[in-house]
């Protein structure tokens, strides 16, 4: 995992923590969901519910390029 991304989800500061997923979001390698794993044991609803959304739309697109491969 993205030394980083460790250390601003182990943050006590709850916005750090969402900040982290969101530069994920937009930075993040795909189909590199463990830093999202690891947040979805986070304290604060709105971290672990931004994890999961973030895991099933890395999912979807994933899905997405496999169905496409195989055309």
């Amino acid at each position: 995992m993205l030394d980083w991304m460790a250390q601003a989800l182990a943050s006590p500061d709850v916005q750090v923590r969402l900040n982290a997923l969101e530069t994920w979001a937009r930075e993040g390698e795909r189909s590199a969901v463990d830093p999202l794993m690891l947040a979805l044991n986070d304290p604060d609803t709105r971290v672990r519910e931004r994890a999961m959304q973030l895991i099933e739309q890395d999912w979807l697109a994933e899905q997405a390029l496999l169905s496409n491969a195989a055309r």
